[in-house]
């Protein structure tokens, strides 16, 4: 009967713990894919428009269109925001006179030098030129809210 080498067995070991390694990493990459999250694109105009009151309307990302000699902020109000582990994910639902509701993320304009500069929980900061102005989340009935207190 021949004897095996005396390195053999060590050799099998070595192996099964670099395919055990392997499939291990294998399977935390095939994870790491399952969670990530879908890329978001630029801001496109709806196919068709959305019926009146609907919630479509409230959710479908738009470029905004500044009304003529328009250049302030004033009339924009900030109805939700939305904020991500990554701030360039963050999203704020912002109500603009003339064009509705937009869901913006960070770095979109809303007209030709109104950037979306954040996105935080209470409220979202825009640059116009080397300004930051700062449009606050309306929170009406909530502002003395206690955690025992039912919603309005």
């Amino acid at each position: 009967m021949t004897r095996l080498p005396p390195w053999l067995p060590r050799l099998l070991a070595v192996a099964i713990v670099a395919g055990s390694l392997a499939s291990i990493g294998w399977q935390a990459w095939q994870l790491r894919q399952d969670f990530r999250l879908p890329a978001i694109g630029k801001l496109q105009a709806p196919a068709a428009p959305a019926a009146p009151g609907s919630l479509a309307n409230l959710f479908t990302p738009r470029q905004a269109s500044a009304p003529p000699g328009s250049t302030s902020i004033e009339g924009l109000q900030l109805q939700a925001s939305l904020v991500a582990d990554v701030a360039s994910q963050s999203r704020a639902l912002i109500l603009v006179p003339g064009s509705g509701t937009l869901n913006l993320q960070v770095g979109d304009m809303l007209h030709d030098d109104l950037v979306v500069e954040s996105v935080r929980a209470d409220h979202v900061t825009l640059r116009q030129g080397d300004s930051l102005h700062m449009l606050m989340l309306d929170t009406p009935g909530l502002d003395n809210a206690t955690a025992d207190d039912p919603l309005p």
